[in-house]
């Protein structure tokens, strides 16, 4: 019986072992102990925002000739971590971060103006709902989460908007009206707005990361390593990845991002990278070219995808 067990446990293995896939790096990494958290491309640049949870912010611009320098922040910075960050349509700048600090730029990034919100939370994410105003998403611990709305100027009542049970740690809007957020054990719509939110039928993750592609078409990634995607809107998700499936590899997801049209990249915890090139059906994972945690990315164009994470982490991939 014992030989029997050992035999489908082998078939399993080497069913589900299937070939990675090999991507084009540049390694444009930097020699520092803080974090690289998101990134951003406006035109032909690439902004990272990131530095350490209690006595540093980072904001690094990369230009189009990959040349990487540190921007310089206001003296009054309270030099917290940066985690979140959005930029408008037209250029405005809006990064948010531990104890509620708010950096907000009208020149594209040239010069930074800083307010300390109120609410002293953990600001974790940033959306421009339109040109005049931005949602914010903080949590403590894995028990609370609650919504923060500022001005293109980073400036807001200290009065928090949906408090709810758990922990939030992305928020996306589509257009003005439609957005999501998504943390712990679940996924929120608006269709007014941000006035208010209602639950999707997600759940079974901490979701930390998402990516629309339109109002109805995206994808959700949790720290567990599911990976959902749904096609109306939120009313049904489909599994690309269980994550509690205990014969899948342990993975630990954290951001996920599509090029605008049907190729989609994950990335997390130890170097993982996967990507789906048919609209999110199917996934590949990347062999390795890092064991540093993957915090974030984004599509340069279509073919061209920047990956940040821990240590100063930043690599540039060609598919």
């Amino acid at each position: 019986m014992r030989k029997f067990t050992s035999l489908i446990v082998l078939c399993i293995f080497f069913s589900c072992k299937k070939e990675k896939q090999t991507v084009a790096v540049q390694d444009l990494s930097i020699s520092i102990t803080s974090n690289f958290n998101k990134v951003r491309f406006f035109a032909d640049k690439a902004f990272i925002v990131g530095g350490k949870k209690f006595d540093e912010a980072l904001i690094y611009i990369l230009n189009g000739q990959n040349n990487l320098s540190k921007l310089d922040l206001p003296a009054n910075i309270s030099n917290k971590e940066i985690y979140g960050l959005d930029i408008s349509g037209n250029g405005d700048m809006i990064a948010v971060g531990y104890d509620a600090s708010v950096l907000s730029s009208h020149d594209t990034g040239q010069s930074w103006q800083f307010t300390q919100n109120g609410t002293w939370k953990n600001f974790q994410d940033v959306a421009f709902r339109d040109a005049q105003k931005a949602y914010i998403v903080c949590n403590l611990g894995f028990s609370y989460g609650a919504l923060a709305s500022v001005n293109q100027d980073g400036q807001g009542s200290t009065f928090l908007l949906d408090e709810r049970n758990f922990a939030i740690d992305d928020i996306d809007f589509v257009n003005s009206q439609t957005g999501y957020l998504c943390g712990y054990g679940a996924i929120m719509k608006t269709i007014d707005g941000g006035n208010t939110w209602s639950f999707t039928s997600a759940q079974n993750d901490y979701f930390k990361a998402m990516s629309w592609k339109n109002e109805q078409e995206g994808i959700a990634v949790g720290y567990a390593g599911s990976i959902l995607q749904t096609k109306d809107g939120g009313q049904t998700w489909q599994s690309g990845r269980n994550g509690n499936n205990f014969l899948k590899k342990k993975i630990h997801l954290l951001a996920i991002e599509n090029n605008g049209h049907n190729t989609w990249m994950a990335c997390g915890e130890d170097g993982y990278v996967c990507i789906s090139a048919d609209n999110g059906d199917n996934w590949t994972e990347v062999k390795n070219f890092t064991g540093k945690d993957l915090k974030g990315l984004y599509f340069k164009n279509e073919n061209e995808c920047a990956v940040v994470g821990e240590n100063g982490g930043l690599f540039l991939l060609n598919l």
